[in-house]
């Protein structure tokens, strides 16, 4: 009777020791569980916080949307019904380059800078609406100007809402020759826009020089462009007057207002 006694007993003891043995792998199980949830969880989270707001320097040609806080309707030509930009008190009449400058690339080959602050603040594709009522707002709607003329995906009628509409029925400024442009592309030639000056400035009208760097192989030229444009509607539209010609110079200038001293891109 002993025997089966101490047998008894060993087997309780080893049932005890294997009840205790399945605890204690099941609670390594939920902390090993919770370890890899935390790990994964900080790891999605840093994801998330390495990824840039900023939806320009891609190196491609697609489209890129500014916030369209400045517009709140459009009309049915497409022309937005802007806002305005708020201003400090030192900035109203400053020309100079917004310091939240980012690039963008037009398929034509051209890099031209955009600005959160001072426009466009309304862009749902390549044409950009709603600028600052200062200088500075002034220049970028003529480099935006540039820029959008020099996009293929855009369309005459697009561009036609960054023209004044004293300008319906007249010819573009700065008309797209989609062959040429796909011409000098496939020949490596590339503009890059370097900065403007404000050549003339009042609250109605504005005169904006636009200098860009051309460059095919190791050849490289400063050339520039003068753009007159009107405050119009509340935003600025270019508007060049019957019989004045916009075209590209060579240019020996020192660039006054140089977007390549904020942000080289």
């Amino acid at each position: 009777m002993a025997k089966v006694h101490w047998f008894s007993e060993r087997r309780k003891r080893q049932a005890s020791w294997l009840f205790l043995g399945i605890v204690a792998f099941i609670l390594l199980l939920l902390l090993f569980s919770k370890c890899s949830s935390s790990n994964n969880q900080s790891g999605s989270s840093g994801a998330a916080g390495g990824v840039s707001a900023d939806p320009v320097m891609s190196g491609s040609a697609a489209p890129t949307s500014g916030s369209s806080a400045g517009a709140v309707r459009l009309h049915s030509d497409g022309r937005a019904v802007c806002e305005e930009i708020p201003l400090n008190g030192d900035k109203a009449f400053s020309a100079e380059v917004p310091a939240d400058i980012r690039w963008d690339y037009a398929s034509a080959g051209l890099k031209y800078p955009l600005s959160s602050s001072v426009g466009p603040v309304y862009r749902p594709g390549y044409v950009g609406q709603c600028f600052a009522h200062s200088p500075s707002g002034a220049a970028m709607a003529a480099v935006n100007y540039v820029g959008a003329s020099s996009e293929l995906e855009t369309s005459e009628e697009d561009r036609r809402v960054l023209l004044s509409e004293r300008m319906e029925g007249k010819p573009e400024p700065l008309p797209l020759s989609r062959e040429g442009a796909q011409q000098a592309k496939e020949q490596g030639f590339t503009m890059l826009v370097v900065g403007y000056s404000v050549e003339e400035y009042s609250v109605s009208d504005a005169k904006v020089k636009v200098y860009l760097v051309a460059q095919q192989g190791n050849k490289k030229a400063l050339r520039s462009m003068v753009l007159p444009v009107v405050w119009e509607e509340g935003d600025w539209k270019v508007f060049v007057p019957e019989g004045q010609d916009i075209e590209y110079q060579d240019s020996t200038d020192t660039v006054p207002m140089n977007f390549l001293s904020v942000n080289r891109g």
